[in-house]
Parts: structure tokens; sequence; C-alpha cells
């Protein structure tokens, strides 16, 4: 009920939108870290991914009801940190192991999910020497990542049965350091089209599988200065504990939960960049139009650009601080509210009809 109050203080009055949050349709009682990857079920349930406590959930927003799904460990058939969720068919999800660096094969029997299969981290090809790592997947299986090169980076694709990846996109990656570090962003959709989200200028520029472009022109935006309230939410951020694998001397390996050493790059800037965050939500929605999270930061309103096909914007909005969207989904969104324990309770949204 609080976070529904603190969504319709923010959105009450305001334009309509296909992607705003709009009422709830369910709330898990289980609670999380981290919200890395949700990914839906055609039967109304939904994967969950917490890679900050390594746990995998079948979640029921009807019910409330949520359960894990495989176990933590060094055997095959377990993940020890699992981190992205891969579609490889309607009923057929890939799990990546960031320490082993194996993919499990979450299928169903008789309506019961379980990993039945692992798979080493060269299963895509195209050789030991050069594995295809997947990072992310369409409804078709088809899997994607970036290869970053000194001449530019390369966008890679893989089909499932096909012997070798393919190059769809070749771009010159612009990033930038300083006290708010930013990057290029890229995207894919279900149906494969690809979103190219330049940071400077900000735009986005859009390609489809048959490799037709619709390039965007700069998206508006009022650069917010940096007043000391935004330097310490920033500050506090960066000092977040965040949960890492590593190995003392003469100990055997684990995870630790730690705050990352905090390193001055320079003089504060007099305003931020576009986008401003550690890992911003970039996702298309079930319309078809790209959802980017600008600016994501605990203690500070997280705001959201929704761009459309043609890559100029169509909706700007923001939600609650420590409230932030974490996936999409088939006309629905996924949004997380941070409690003051630092735990995050998970609900689903339908959108607002335009």
């Amino acid at each position: 009920m609080m976070l529904r109050a603190l969504l319709a203080c923010f959105l009450f009055g305001s334009l309509a939108s296909a992607q705003r949050p709009d009422s709830a349709r369910g709330t898990l009682r289980q609670t999380f870290r981290e919200v890395n990857a949700v990914r839906e079920l055609g039967d109304g349930r939904a994967l969950v991914l917490d890679s900050f406590e390594r746990h995998l959930y079948l979640a029921d927003f009807r019910t409330g009801d949520s359960q894990v799904i495989g176990e933590q460990g060094w055997g095959d058939r377990q993940y020890l940190w699992p981190s992205r969720l891969l579609h490889l068919s309607a009923d057929t999800t890939l799990v990546w192991d960031a320490i082993e660096g194996r993919i499990h094969v979450l299928d169903w029997i008789g309506g019961v999910p379980a990993i039945r299969r692992s798979m080493p981290k060269t299963a895509f090809g195209p050789s030991a020497q050069s594995p295809f790592v997947p990072v992310v997947s369409d409804d078709q299986g088809r899997m994607y990542r970036e290869n970053p090169g000194s001449d530019g980076s390369v966008l890679l694709r893989w089909i499932p049965g096909a012997l070798r990846v393919d190059t769809i996109h070749r771009f010159t990656r612009v990033s930038a350091g300083g006290m708010f570090p930013v990057s290029d962003k890229w995207a894919v959709s279900s149906t494969g089209v690809l979103a190219h989200v330049h940071v400077s200028p900000y735009r986005v520029d859009f390609r489809t599988p048959e490799t037709n472009a619709v390039l965007g022109e700069p998206v508006p935006f009022d650069p917010v200065l940096v007043t000391p309230a935004i330097q310490k939410a920033w500050t506090a951020f960066l000092n977040e504990p965040r949960i890492v694998w590593a190995q003392a001397r003469g100990q055997p390996p684990g995870f630790e939960e730690r705050s990352e050493p905090w390193v001055t790059y320079g003089s504060w800037p007099l305003v931020m960049p576009a986008i401003v965050g550690r890992d911003p939500l970039v996702q298309f929605t079930s319309s078809g139009s790209l959802l980017i999270e600008r600016m994501s930061v605990t203690t500070l309103p997280s705001e959201y650009d929704v761009i459309d096909t043609q890559g100029k914007l169509a909706d700007r909005f923001q939600l609650p601080a420590g409230t932030r969207i974490v996936a999409t989904g088939r006309d629905v969104v996924y949004v997380t509210a941070r409690a003051g324990d630092g735990r995050l309770t998970l609900q689903r949204f339908t959108v607002r009809a335009k």
C-alpha cells in the first residue's frame, strides 16, 4: 500500500503513458537484496534473479509466493553466482554462472521447473580459443554480446543451430570518466531489434534484424545542477556494499560483502550527464518503445525516458527515491521499493494506457 501511494503521488495528474506504473497486480512476500533480472513465463509466473544473495526464484505474483530454483555449489547443475537469464525457447531458460562460466539449462517436466543440465562456457562456439559468451537474448533464442576492440566494438549474434556467430553492428563506444562515468548502452528487443543509446550527444538509434536503421535526433533534457545534496547522494550510492568473489592469502575463494573503495575522479562537474547510475535499466517494452532509466541513485528519485520507434522522446516521468523499475514485461513493469533495512519488495504493475 505504501509503494502504491508513493507512486500515485508522483504520477497523479500527469499525461498518460504506456509505460508508467499504474495499478499494482501482485506483491511478493519474499524480499531481495538485488533484483537483477525478471523473466516472465507463459503461465503468468516469473523467474526472479537476485545475484547478491545468489538465488533464482520462481515467483507467482497472483499469490505472493516464491520458491528457490536450483542449488548453490560447485557440482553439476549447481550455480555459484547466477548473473544472467537468457531465453532459449518458450519453456527453456539459460542461467549464466559468473564464477564457473557455465550455462545451466532450466526447463520443465510435468510443470516442475529445475536445472536439468549444465553446459561449458564454450557451448556456443565458435572455438575454445574464442568462446561466445552471451549477454542478452531475444524471444527466438538468438544470443547477443559485444566484443570491444582497439578500433571499436562489434555486436555479435548467435542463432540456435548455427556453427558460427554473425557480426550485426559495428560502432565506436563513447565513454567518459570523471565523477559521473558514462558510456553508450545497447539493448535488444524480443524480436531482435537493436537499440544503441548514445550518451554524448544523448540520442537513440534502432536497427532491425534486416539492418534497416532509424537514426534518432538528440533527445532534449534539462541538465541537473550538481548540488551538495546530489554529491552526498552519489557518494553514498558508490559506497553501497556489493557482493564480490575474493580470495585471501592461504584461504579458499569465497563471497564477501564489501564496499568498493571510492576514488576521486577530479572535481565535481557543474551538471550531471544525461544518464547517471551504475547499471541503469535500458529495456524494450512490449509496445516496442525503449525505456531508459536516466537517473539511478538510491536516495534520489529515479527518472525514466520512453523513446518511441522513431527515436523520439514520447514521455518522461519520475518514481520516488528508493523506488525503481527493474524489468519490463507484457504490458507490465516490475518495481522494487527499498525498506530501511535495505531489503527490496518486488511488485508487478500494469502500465497506464494512452
